[in-house]
């Protein structure tokens, strides 16, 4: 489970990056240049853990990028000029969508890394004739 959620959040993130690039108010986010580089960066990172890592290598770095999501995203409310200074966009700009989308993806990336899915199914032994 933790290892599909890393390919679907990676080609997500990738994909959120080159729209980025093309429209940087896509959905009223403030996208812009460096904040897409992040997410191409974050993107290919998340699909090295879905397809090449480990399981707990994997479940080890959706707890990291979660805490970090949910940290941005906190902090966006917090202190809304260092957000602002950090995603590149104007300090008078309502950045709220952009710190609730922060919210929901670190607690996704948290969820998904304490899930217990992927459990295989014993091996039955090879009967031989």
């Amino acid at each position: 489970m933790v290892k599909i959620f890393c390919k679907v959040m990676g080609f997500i993130l990738i994909v959120a990056a080159i729209i980025g690039f093309v429209n940087p108010q896509f959905l009223g986010l403030h996208l812009s240049a460096w904040h897409s580089v992040i997410h191409l960066i974050s993107g290919a990172v998340a699909l090295y853990f879905g397809y090449l890592a480990s399981l707990s290598t994997a479940r080890t770095f959706c707890w990291v990028f979660g805490a970090v999501y949910l940290i941005l995203g906190l902090l966006g409310f917090i202190a809304p000029s260092l957000m602002a200074a950090i995603l590149q966009a104007q300090p008078s700009v309502n950045l709220a969508a952009d710190n609730v989308l922060h919210l929901l993806l670190g607690v996704a990336f948290l969820a998904a890394g304490f899930l217990r899915g992927g459990a295989q199914l014993p091996q039955q032994p090879m009967r031989t004739a």
